[in-house]
């Protein structure tokens, strides 16, 4: 296997991570309003392959592993971080569900955001340099803005806060 298939297989959690959260988006437009849940299992599927695959990671590379000339490393500390993460992602979704339907914003990209908000947060935990750091903490960031304004049929999420301030003092 090259250097660059060893630095992906140590980073195929997030990979596959950010490809269930690709097709999720991808698939919103084509499911039907009465069939969005499957999104959600979909996404939770994703995550439980990924909790799957970094504990045979746990199990089996009980060690610390670098990737792309140490930008990334995968250690305990990081396996450890990325498993609470897949729990509360979980969680996030299945307690959402019925949220999301008593308000009427059954939206499937809400999965997808969700989805790349944690593959963000996944890298800052692997991160070694400041700029890896960086580039997760803007993936997690930009996918959680983009996630306040997805309640589209009220005006109040998509105004800003300056305009709301100024209209209330």
């Amino acid at each position: 296997m090259s250097q660059y298939g060893a630095d992906l297989l140590a980073l195929l959690p997030e990979l596959i991570v950010v490809v269930t959260a690709c097709l999720v988006i991808s698939l919103d437009p084509l499911t039907p309003a009465s069939r969005r849940d499957f999104l959600a299992w979909l996404s939770v599927g994703g995550l439980a392959l990924s909790l799957g695959i970094t504990g045979w990671q746990i199990s089996s590379l009980n060690i610390r592993v670098s990737a792309f000339s140490d930008l990334v490393v995968v250690d305990a500390y990081a396996r450890f971080w990325k498993v609470l993460l897949y729990g509360v992602a979980i969680l996030t979704i299945l307690m959402s569900l019925p949220y999301l339907k008593a308000e009427r914003i059954h939206h499937g990209e809400y999965y997808g955001f969700i989805l790349l908000a944690l593959s963000g947060m996944m890298v800052m935990v692997s991160g070694v340099d400041l700029l890896t750091i960086y580039l997760g903490t803007e993936l997690m960031s930009l996918s959680l803005y983009v996630m306040t304004g997805l309640n589209r049929s009220k005006p109040r999420s998509l105004e800003p806060m300056s305009i709301r301030a100024r209209r209330h003092p």
